[in-house]
């Protein structure tokens, strides 16, 4: 096994790399997550998923789990180097609203014509998105109007649709209810798909057979797919740095980051909209 730590460090973890990686498939954990315990299951045995199934599903991928704090102010720094891939992201409650704001803000902040190499490699980053898992992510009120803006901006400049699947929990947490409700956890004219699991328990997996796990590997795949088959070959390509290998696979500890992204405020945005819902 990789190193494991449930309370692990900030930064990017790589939990795969295929031979020949097609894609980088990066998870985003939520308000009070990590980047391995928001995705691992410890009932019976434990089971990081994202390491030890998905894999297995779609072998000639790149999988990264990004580990932040909600109250840092900061998400993270991606420098760009060759070996570029189209990216996907699979995203957990507050995960959800820092992705939203990674796509949204290049673009209301007038980024698309900065000359800053840090904001040319968001740009980038945007730009070479294919595909959005969202699990338990409230989109309510401006959210909607703000995305409604930004996909059709996306297509326009892209020519093509931004893939996007909205996963919500069906059962309640304790004694609350449903953290986030189905109705709130959707995207109007998107993909959604129920997961029979609690808000905390719909990101883990105990085996390849949980119905939670097929439901999200089975759309990512199709995602996969479609780079496969060559459809996105349009796709501008930005990657996820290839640091030296540490003993325990981190990859861009904070204190290693050279330029650090969203200093401007996107996490505490993101921060502030999950505390208000």
């Amino acid at each position: 096994m990789a190193g494991f730590s449930i309370n692990g460090p900030y930064g990017l973890l790589l939990c795969h790399e295929g031979d020949v990686a097609v894609v980088d498939i990066v998870f985003v954990h939520g308000l009070t997550g990590s980047r391995e315990s928001t995705w691992t299951s410890k009932d019976k045995s434990i089971v990081f998923w994202p390491r030890d199934l998905l894999k297995k599903e779609i072998p000639d991928s790149r999988i990264t789990s990004f580990g932040y704090d909600a109250n840092a102010g900061h998400f993270w720094s991606m420098a760009s180097q060759n070996h570029g891939r189209p990216i996907i992201f699979v995203a957990h409650s507050l995960g959800g609203l820092v992705v939203e704001d990674l796509m949204i803000d290049h673009r209301q902040k007038g980024l698309l014509h900065s000359k800053n190499s840090a904001q040319l490699h968001l740009q980038d980053i945007s730009k070479s998105t294919i595909g959005i898992a969202f699990l338990g992510t409230p989109h309510l009120g401006a959210d909607l109007a703000r995305w409604a803006d930004l996909l059709k901006g996306f297509k326009d400049q892209n020519n093509r649709d931004l893939n996007i699947t909205c996963f919500g929990e069906e059962l309640g947490y304790r004694n609350i209810g449903p953290i986030v409700p189905m109705h709130s956890a959707i995207l109007p004219a998107y993909n959604s798909i129920g997961i029979r699991q609690n808000h905390v328990t719909m990101t883990k997996v105990e085996s390849e057979n949980d119905a939670g796990f097929q439901s999200v590997s089975s759309e990512l795949w199709m995602w996969v797919a479609m780079i496969r088959g060559g459809n996105t070959r349009d796709v501008p390509q930005a990657s996820i740095q290839d640091l030296p290998e540490q003993s325990n696979r981190e990859l861009w500890p904070y204190g290693a980051i050279s330029e650090v992204l969203f200093g401007s405020g996107l996490g505490r945005n993101a921060d502030k909209r999950a505390r208000a819902k």
